[in-house]
């Protein structure tokens, strides 16, 4: 009887750690959700950046603006193309204060294609 009791125990502890989402997520990992075209942003493992879509998202997480990344494709950001948008200022880390005289924002200063540190600009 004994035995039986410790063994429900046991089960019952089993499953109040896999229920608990705090837990599990430490003991168990989760299925990380990706993000970007894919990668962690950590320097062995770059997040991927292969749409429009992927640096539109990166323009706006800023959370994000001090990790590794890079392009995995070109990139077209002609607004005549179907679905295509006219950006008016920088796409990543744009001043948000153009009045100013120095820089009001976000500075990207992670790492884009490990070439360059930091993006320093857009084409008009």
């Amino acid at each position: 009887m004994k035995e039986k009791a410790n063994l429900l125990k046991w089960l019952f502890i089993v499953l109040l750690v896999l229920s608990c989402p705090t837990i599990k997520g430490k003991i168990i990992p989760e299925e990380a959700e990706t993000k970007y075209g894919g990668g962690t942003g950590e320097p062995n493992n770059p997040y991927q950046i292969a749409t429009a879509e992927d640096l539109i998202l990166l323009g706006e997480t800023p959370e994000d603006y001090d990790k590794r990344f890079i392009l995995t494709a070109d990139i077209d950001l002609d607004p005549n193309l179907p679905g295509g948008k006219v950006f008016d200022m920088a796409v990543i880390a744009p001043d948000t204060n153009v009045f100013e005289m120095d820089f009001q924002g976000t500075p990207f200063t992670g790492i884009f294609d490990d070439h360059w540190p930091g993006l320093l600009g857009f084409v008009w």
